[in-house]
């Protein structure tokens, strides 16, 4: 028997495969490759164990909570939250936690306004998104990650919230 496609128009995958694209330019990411002058490759869709092993700094995008709300009789509203993790590597670094940080947070600010700037996400000629009325980034405190054994990784993130287009079900 084949499996149920999604009612939604813009599955979770697709909207991070979209997004990919808005996050690397004017950031540090496309410096860390010379292989890759686009940055993409250090932009991840679920995928923190292969960002562990590559080059720093480095993005794993995420989706946070999905909401979707009955709107008319048969169609819904959707709004999905996609997390923006941004890390770099402490353990090999020789910088100081706090320039680290420090470089972490200017290029979120960078990130978010790519974001800002692109708040229609279009894949395949098709808009996926009407807005994004919600950006937030957490607190100025990184986090660590030491998930994988010799490695400690410092990151920090920032949620976008956008609303899908509507759709029936």
């Amino acid at each position: 028997m084949p499996l149920r496609s999604p009612n939604t128009p813009v599955p979770s995958s697709t909207l991070l495969a979209a997004m990919r694209a808005v996050i690397p330019p004017d950031t540090r990411l496309p410096s860390v490759t010379t292989s890759d002058p686009t940055g993409l490759s250090q932009v991840y869709v679920r995928d923190l164990y292969r960002l562990s092993r590559g080059a720093f700094p480095a993005v794993n995008l995420t989706t946070g909570p999905q909401t979707f709300t009955l709107a008319t009789y048969r169609g819904y509203e959707g709004l999905i939250s996609v997390q923006v993790a941004y890390y770099d590597r402490w353990n090999e670094s020789p910088q100081t936690i706090d320039a680290i940080r420090r470089a972490l947070d200017d290029d979120l600010e960078r990130i978010r306004a790519n974001l800002e700037s692109a708040q229609t996400l279009v894949a395949n000629g098709q808009a996926l998104t009407v807005a994004m009325p919600h950006l937030t980034i957490g607190p100025d405190k990184a986090e660590l990650d030491q998930t994988f054994p010799g490695i400690t990784m410092v990151y920090r993130t920032l949620t976008a919230s956008y609303v899908v287009l509507p759709y029936d079900a």
